[in-house]
Parts: C-alpha cells; structure tokens; sequence
C-alpha cells in the first residue's frame, strides 16, 4: 500500500519521484505536506489523495483551490495533451496526470504498471560514439584548417593568412548554437541534452559540406558540369542538412517513422526552392558575361541619345588621350 508522486515537465519527462508508504498524502506549498510543491499558482493544501488498501484504487479531492485541480488528457506515451477537465472529488486511474497551478503532477499507485525495458537503438549507440571531446575538436580543426587554405587558393596575393580563420569562426559557431538549442530540446522533452554528440553532428555537416564545395571546381572542370555546380552543391546542402534533421530529431524528440521524415525535410525543402526556382526559370539563352540594368531599352533610357557620329568622335578623342598618356607614363619611366 504506496502511493507514487512524479514530478513532471510539459513533454512528461520524469523530473522528481517521490514514494510514500501511507493510504493518504496532501500536496501543496505548506511546509507540513507530504509532497510540497514551488509553484505560487498552488495552495497551501491543494490537493488530497488516497488509496484504497483493498482494491489499490486511487481517489482524490481538490481542497477548495483558488486556480483549480486539472486532470490532463494523454497520449499512449504519458505526455500531457492541452485538452484538461476540473477536478473535484472522484477516483482515478494510476498513472493520471495532474494539473496544479503551473505544475504537472503524474500520481499511481505502488502496483503500477511500468513498460518493458527498450533495447538501445542505433540512435544511442550513435550518440555515445559521437559524444567524445576528441571528434568535436578535430572537426574544429579541420574546419578552421580548410577554410584558411580555400581561402588562400581564392586570395593567394595576401600574406596574412590568420585572417582567414576568421572565415571558419562563423560555421564553428553557428554549429555551437544549433547544439545549444537542440540540447536544450532535447533537455525538456527526452531529459537528455547530449550537446556534445549535436555539435559532433552540426560540425560534421559543416565540414562535409564545405568540403564539397571546395572540391566543386575540379569535378565541374573534369566533367564539363560547371553550369550544373551550383545546382549540384546545393543539392549536396540539403542532403547534408536532412540527414543531420534525422539525427537531431531521433536523439532530441520522439518523433519516428514518416513523421521525423517530413519535419526534417522542411528546411532542405526549403534551401532548395530558390534553386529549383532557377532550374525551372532556366532561360535558353544565357549571355556571358550576363546583362545587367546599365543595358536598358531605348524608352527607359532619360540621358540624350547621342548620335554614330558623336560617339566616333569620343571615341577618338579616348584614343588620343590613351596614347597621350602613355606616351607621358613612358618618358617619366626613362
């Protein structure tokens, strides 16, 4: 005969279990409750349960409360729902969840029924590879070291090459933040943060996808696919992303199947629209070099129009002063 208090967050995760060997238990903020909570939306004796020691049934009783006792709609896997009933005095099912003033409360009884153990997933094993100070710290320096050679071959006339690190300070961290934020997601839904295996994984497809970029030009050369390279490596981007969706999602979420597919094809999906865009808008005659507005049709054009024999004789007059001046150049120089 026991009652089980669990403490929970907003996804269900477990944050505190408390077991009492009694048929009945107060909880509130009064300091002579069994159970005290630290929510100022919560009596002092909020809310009393009780357990049959025959039947093992569960009941309770809001005490008169202010903001009211809540019991939560849930899902197979115990995350609470937004839909939510008041509750006033009736019996219960083990493994109900509560809602007292902005805390969420799951109550059972001692012969509560749990799941059966999960095997690891290859998610786990990933993650505890990934999850080595080593690996994200060699990623760092590959990052760092690629970007000051692409960098150089792009710019060869600088000596500075320190500068260039600068390039790879931006990718290093923007994969920090995306850890964090993803860490903390999975904080709060799995009660797991693992921000070394999401910085592992941010930083690996920041490498890849730098690499290929800096490999873009030899394969575009070799192949003739340098109209193709653009289309190609942003491509390659959102492949890269969505794979590191997957990954994320599978150790920070419990989101499976077709489901951590789809959401994890919204930003590759995204990415590429302005490519498929230009794929689809491709127009048959492409000039090089490519036109801009300085090129305008006669009617938009509000300058004097200047006639051939005008514009043969400025022309004339450049050449002059060309020569002019390169005549003057030469004979300074001796």
């Amino acid at each position: 005969m026991a009652i089980v208090v669990q403490l929970i967050n907003r996804a269900g995760a477990v944050i505190a279990t408390q077991k009492f060997d009694k048929d009945h238990i107060v909880l509130g903020r009064a300091l002579d409750c069994d159970v005290i909570l630290q929510d100022p939306h919560v009596e002092a004796r909020h809310m009393a349960v009780e357990v049959d020691a025959a039947s093992q049934r569960l009941s309770g009783r809001d005490l008169s409360t202010l903001n009211g006792t809540w019991r939560m709609e849930q899902n197979p896997r115990g995350v609470p729902g937004r839909r939510k009933t008041r509750f006033f005095d009736s019996p219960f099912f083990s493994g109900q969840v509560f809602e007292l003033g902005r805390t969420h409360i799951r109550i059972c009884s001692a012969v509560h029924q749990v799941a059966p153990a999960m095997p690891m997933s290859r998610w786990e094993s990933l993650g505890h590879a990934l999850a080595h100070w080593w690996i994200y710290s060699l990623l760092v320096v590959l990052l760092i070291v690629l970007q000051i050679w692409d960098s150089y071959l792009s710019n060869p006339e600088s000596n500075k090459l320190s500068q260039y690190a600068l390039s790879a300070l931006y990718p290093i961290l923007a994969a920090v933040a995306y850890a964090g934020l993803w860490g903390f997601i999975g904080k709060n839904i799995r009660h797991d943060a693992k921000f070394p295996t999401h910085l592992s994984a941010a930083l690996g497809a920041v490498l890849a996808v730098s690499a290929f970029e800096y490999i873009a030009p030899y394969w575009a050369f070799q192949f003739g696919l340098w109209q193709w390279q653009g289309t190609i490596t942003a491509l390659f981007s959102a492949i890269t992303v969505f794979a590191l969706g997957v990954v994320t999602l599978s150790m920070a979420t419990h989101l499976a199947g077709m489901v951590r597919t789809a959401v994890a094809l919204v930003v590759p999906v995204v990415l590429l629209i302005p490519t498929l865009l230009g794929v689809l808008g491709q127009p048959d005659f492409q000039p090089l070099p490519p036109y801009d507005r300085s090129m305008v049709e006669p009617v938009m054009q509000f300058r004097a129009v200047t006639d051939a024999d005008e514009f043969l004789e400025a022309a004339d007059q450049l050449y002059v002063e060309f020569h002019e001046d390169s005549a003057s150049t030469s004979g300074e120089k001796k």
